[in-house]
């Protein structure tokens, strides 16, 4: 992973109540931009209370991208340092770019899956407590202040998931599809 000499912080939040609760919780002031770097928020095209969304952002220092195509996304979180996720398919995004994640599991079926990346040293993982500010201003200073270990997380990220997932399923299924 290239990392990014300054800090540079992306959230991104998935959909449902909430993921808006958290984003929300974030932007109307619990999460230092300034101590973090330029933050960046990653929400879908979807996301409910807009133009509240838009003001809180412009009010903290966000910048706010919505409906990005996986490619863009991905750009982003690779020209990172450091991503705050939701969870869900977006840690397996960040961890195929290799950017430093902490991840705050918001549903209930997600907890065990983050555990298995922060058990594998792939992502700090906030076992839902990610309400806590203090608590995620420790996780990504953890991440941020200490290279050594964020390089070290990029590497396991990229063993546990390298991007070809796809493709190997597809091959699978092609070779299911031959058989008489």
């Amino acid at each position: 992973m290239g990392a990014p000499a300054e800090r540079v912080l992306t959230v991104v939040a998935g959909g449902g109540d909430s993921a808006r609760d958290w984003v929300f919780a974030l932007a109307e002031g619990g999460l230092d931009a300034t101590r973090h770097g330029p933050v960046t928020l990653v929400v879908g095209a979807a996301f409910p209370e807009r133009e509240r969304l838009e003001r809180c952002c412009r009010a903290a220092g966000f910048t706010l991208l919505s409906g990005l195509p996986a490619t863009r996304l991905a750009a982003r979180m690779a020209a990172s340092s450091a991503v705050l996720v939701t969870g869900g398919m977006v840690a397996y995004e960040a961890a195929a770019v290799g950017v430093p994640a902490v991840i705050n599991p918001l549903l209930d079926d997600m907890r065990e899956e983050i555990a298995a990346f922060a058990a594998a040293g792939a992502a700090l993982d906030l076992q839902g407590g990610g309400m806590d500010m203090a608590r995620i201003d420790a996780a990504l200073s953890s991440l941020m202040d200490n290279r050594e270990r964020a390089h070290t997380m990029s590497q396991r990220q990229r063993t546990l998931v390298d991007g070809r997932g796809l493709a190997r399923c597809a091959a699978i299924l092609d070779s299911l599809l031959e058989r008489p």
